[in-house]
């Protein structure tokens, strides 16, 4: 589906879906856990529900027992002994997400019969090497691969030390989750993860925040070494999840290129996800940030405001926000320099060299670096771009689009639906104006 935005500012209050981070790793232990667990306000996406399929396909029930408008409520019941434990072998197919790729298959590896994991060409075009190879050093063996699709048969092994480098988090997050589960209780055996490079290390608070409510054992020295006890079991979820920084990050920079003003309701201000940090950004560079108590779960917190200078910024725990941030950049009255994160090449597309093509053909001036952008102030142009199949591209587009001269038409746009399904409905309501207009399918 192609769709077609015209410029316009953006005014509301916005609650937006919960965090697809928070969901997957919610899931995963779930079903890995005795008895039934019940997860509120879980991410309605396409990557959640590959999540959700793959574990159906490992034998655990997933039955929604409540809906709203930013997530379902679900009730996870594992098979007995958890998803880590069944002995059929099967093939998932994870989609397009790369989160419950390379988590599912450190848990995978914990069987003992052949896992054999597959996604789309996105998801085929991924190395997963030094997870793979931290597998192999555990003791599961490994097919395929250094891309899906690849087939993981384990069990793995305790009393092992494995380093490995992690240009994504995901592949240490994989190996903290899975490595309680290793061996028994009886043996004391432990399992040392050294990470030798560590990107987007909020992630991995992320999940060692997990590791915490389920008051698994471990212990960790900074971000340089992990030690976890085997043996351990993790307990049914009973918890509502927090909204997606990642997502709202497009709504604040929505009003900072427009001088419109967005509230955003549902996220944590205490949360751990990384993209949290856009805000003290958007703070640097001017514009005004407050959050205020309403009635509900969480505080709100509010956007108003252009920016008022330039700066250079380190986005290496939080590469999500470089397509946004990006589009930030060109309506910014001085140069914006995104630096230290060469990751954000391995994503869903190469976010840097797709950023600095589409936004240049829309008469930006963008010039990739090795790892970032710099992008120089000018007001961009209407025009025509590709989501390259990347739903952050695609709402980042749209973003763009409010702030240029003329309509931009985005091709490909449907893909906000991995993380934001109704990405276009609360565009249109909050800038009616900018209705989204489809012009193709």
């Amino acid at each position: 589906m192609d769709v077609t935005i015209d410029p316009s500012p953006v005014y509301g209050t916005i609650t937006v879906p919960s965090s697809k981070s928070h969901t997957i790793r919610a899931l995963l232990i779930a079903a890995c856990a005795p008895g039934v667990s019940h997860v509120g306000n879980v991410l309605d996406s396409d990557d959640a529900r590959s999540c959700i399929s793959a574990i159906r396909a490992l034998g655990a029930s997933v039955e929604e027992t409540a809906r709203t408008s930013t997530g379902v409520s679900l009730a996870v019941t594992p098979p007995p002994g958890g998803i880590h434990t069944t002995d059929q072998s099967i093939t998932i197919d994870v989609g397009n997400s790369g989160t419950t790729l390379y988590l599912l298959a450190a848990i995978a590896a914990l069987r003992s019969v052949p896992t054999r994991l597959d996604g789309d060409a996105s998801i085929r075009r991924r190395d997963a090497s030094p997870l793979l190879e931290a597998l192999r050093d555990l003791g599961a063996e490994v097919q395929g691969g250094p891309a899906a699709p690849f087939t993981v048969t384990g069990p793995l092994l305790s009393g092992r030390s494995v380093s490995l480098e992690c240009p994504t988090s995901q592949y240490l997050s994989a190996l903290l989750l899975a490595s309680p589960l290793i061996g028994s209780q009886n043996t004391g055996d432990t399992t040392s993860l050294i990470p030798t490079i560590l990107y987007e290390r909020p992630y991995v608070d992320m999940t060692c925040w997990w590791l915490d409510q389920q008051r698994i054992g471990y212990d960790r020295e900074g971000y340089d070494r992990f030690v976890l006890p085997g043996g351990q079991t993790y307990a049914p979820v009973t918890a509502s999840l927090p909204g997606d920084y990642s997502s709202a990050t497009f709504w604040f920079v929505a009003a900072a290129i427009t001088g419109g003003s967005v509230t955003v309701q549902g996220l944590a201000p205490d949360d751990v996800q990384g993209d949290r940090d856009v805000l003290r950004i958007l703070k640097e560079l001017g514009c005004r940030v407050y959050w205020h108590q309403e009635d509900g779960l969480y505080p709100s917190v509010t956007v108003k405001g252009t920016p008022q200078r330039g700066g250079t910024f380190d986005l290496n725990a939080m590469p999500d926000a470089l397509p946004a941030l990006a589009v930030l950049g060109c309506y910014a009255p001085a140069p914006i320099t995104l630096a230290n994160v060469p990751q954000a090449r391995v994503k869903e597309t190469d976010r840097i060299a797709v950023m600095a093509k589409e936004l240049t053909a829309l008469g930006g001036d963008v010039r990739e670096l090795p790892d970032g952008l710099e992008i120089r102030p000018g007001p961009l142009q209407g025009g025509t771009i590709a989501s390259h199949g990347d739903h952050r591209v695609a709402m980042a587009g749209a973003v763009a689009a409010l702030g240029a001269t003329g309509p931009v038409r985005i091709r490909n746009a449907d893909a906000a639906a991995v993380t934001y399904p109704s990405f276009y409905d609360e565009l249109h309501r909050l800038c009616g104006n900018a209705a989204p207009e489809e012009t193709g399918v």
